[in-house]
């Protein structure tokens, strides 16, 4: 579900503020550190003091924090969040901007950028922006302190009203009994949803209905005396499937839309997505034809056959591309999976064999290394893979596929995911990696690719279970 109106409120005003609070430290670190000058010099080394020309950086210094706390979900704020339990968020964006910020100087041979004045604004930066977040919760507290009644007796009413009660600090003053079975406390049933209009009298102030029934005739009472008085309506929505848990209004042609979907459907965040798998594209391009003729020659050199190996996979939502991979197996390895079908080591469709005999000498340390992959980089920017995703298997196995292992193609294949850095290849029963695949789908966000990709550098460097 898309965000409520005072969370909207809430993080626009967390922008605006952010902007003027990095402004701000980005103009007062030169300062800072002119007046500090003789405790940094020892590990920041001598300066030249123009604030005029550090000025001149201001607007790549609040672009690189602002993308960054974006691309980290610092955005997301939901009310009666802890602030602590933003501070590695926030940590993690700054420290992102300062490496973006260093990068973005060092190509514009911006040597008045110090250290000092970096570590400085680094400091004043995050504890103006957890100043901010801190203003904002206050300033909306009591907003969310609404007084609601529910509609609704079951257990689903149950547990709007905690939710309700936990997550926004809504004050439930009981609940509207639309008839039939009651879980709710007989002293927290305030009376009938036709009676709705003399309770709401009743009951002053009431900020708003919470209606967790499904029926329109069943509350209509209750919502025409909530109209008649002005009180908001929330209607909870019940999803026709247990995994089509995203829910959002659209607005097409004039019509209002509910869409439930089991996959990712914030439209901004996979934007994002998408340019930093552009730029990983580019970077992993670049290492790969670096290496390609040095990798080529060694496969060459010590097997028959061509240097790269493609073959057809499946991607997002069962589209099918064409995967380019350094060769690590002899020719024909393909066609002999039906002989190796006994030393299959997975259950289910996947198919993997331990110490595979198929693999040549040069072929294992590719593998252990993850070299093999990286001709990858190549569909990830043609737009077939992403960086982070569910891996990309064979159309046979996919075709193998039953029911709900289905919908680890709902979101774009990836060169690493969750089960590669929990597991990787240790992993023996495909419903362990179809697990991790809906965890990963489910919990997508910018931050959990960020946090993946930081435990996949160390994974391919000490190679634990490699593919």
């Amino acid at each position: 579900m898309k965000g409520t109106q005072l969370d909207r409120v809430r993080n626009t005003a967390a922008v605006l503020l952010d902007v003027l609070v990095t402004g701000f430290s980005y103009s007062l670190a030169p300062f800072l550190r002119e007046v500090l000058d003789p405790w940094v010099r020892s590990f920041a080394g001598a300066w030249t003091f123009d604030p005029r020309v550090y000025h001149l950086f201001l607007p790549v210094a609040v672009v690189c924090v602002i993308v960054c706390l974006w691309i980290l979900g610092c955005y997301k704020l939901k009310r009666r969040r802890s602030i602590r339990d933003m501070m590695p968020r926030l940590l993690g964006a700054l420290m992102l901007a300062q490496l973006l910020l260093i990068l973005a100087g060092f190509y514009a041979k911006a040597d008045f950028l110090s250290r000092g004045v970096l570590i400085i604004f680094l400091a004043t930066n995050f504890a103006g922006l957890m100043l901010a977040r801190w203003l904002i919760d206050h300033a909306t507290q009591s907003r969310t302190q609404r007084r609601t009644i529910v509609v609704g007796t079951d257990t689903t009413a149950i547990h709007l009203a905690q939710v309700l009660s936990r997550e926004e600090g809504h004050e439930i003053v009981g609940h509207l009994d639309p008839g039939g079975t009651s879980m709710v406390d007989v002293r927290r049933v305030l009376g009938a949803v036709k009676n709705a209009a003399d309770i709401l009298s009743g009951h002053t102030p009431i900020d708003e209905l919470a209606l967790a029934v499904r029926d329109p005739d069943t509350v209509a009472p209750a919502v025409a005396a909530a109209e008649d008085r002005g009180i908001a309506v929330r209607q909870l929505v019940h999803p026709i499937a247990d995994g089509l848990h995203r829910v959002y209004f659209e607005h097409v042609g004039g019509l209002n839309m509910l869409t439930m979907n089991a996959s990712v459907a914030d439209e901004m965040a996979l934007f994002i997505k998408r340019i930093i798998d552009i730029a990983g594209g580019v970077i992993g391009l670049v290492v790969t034809t670096l290496l390609a003729p040095f990798v080529a020659v060694a496969i060459k050199v010590t097997s028959k056959g061509p240097g790269f190996y493609c073959q057809q996979r499946v991607g997002l939502n069962g589209r099918t591309f064409t995967i380019y991979k350094f060769r690590t197996m002899i020719v024909g390895a393909h066609e002999m999976r039906d002989d190796l079908a006994a030393l299959n080591a997975m259950k289910g469709p996947r198919f993997k064999i331990e110490n595979d005999p198929r693999v040549t000498p040069v072929g294992r340390v590719l593998r252990r290394l993850s070299i093999d992959e990286l001709p990858q980089f190549f569909s990830v920017l043609k737009g077939d893979m992403s960086l982070v995703g569910p891996r990309p298997f064979p159309i046979e196995e996919v075709q193998a596929y039953s029911g709900r292992q289905h919908r680890r193609l709902g979101m774009k294949p990836g060169l690493t995911g969750l089960w590669q850095t929990r597991g990787r290849c240790d992993l023996k029963d495909f419903s362990q990696m179809l697990e991790l695949d809906e965890e990963y789908i489910q919990n997508w966000s910018l931050w959990l690719d960020f946090k993946i990709l930081l435990r996949t550098i160390p994974a391919v460097i000490l190679g634990r279970g490699a593919m």
